[in-house]
């Protein structure tokens, strides 16, 4: 075998191991997935559930300075 077949080899080599690793990836990702029913059902609880005071820069200007 010369260093052309070789390199060959590794590179297909290479190949099938980076197609394993992608769709373990893609398989990861879609079992990680809520459903569109869970999706919909939290959507509704927050819904109904009444919003935090807000924080962040603006309700810190607001709030009254320390001397």
């Amino acid at each position: 075998m010369n260093d052309r077949e070789k390199g060959i080899r590794k590179l297909d080599q290479v190949d099938r191991r980076s197609q394993v690793g992608v769709s373990r990836a893609l398989r990861a990702r879609d079992v990680s997935r809520p459903s569109p029913g869970d999706v919909e059902a939290a959507l509704e609880r927050i819904g109904k559930t009444p919003l935090p005071p807000r924080t962040g820069p603006k309700a810190d200007r607001d709030a009254p300075r320390r001397s």
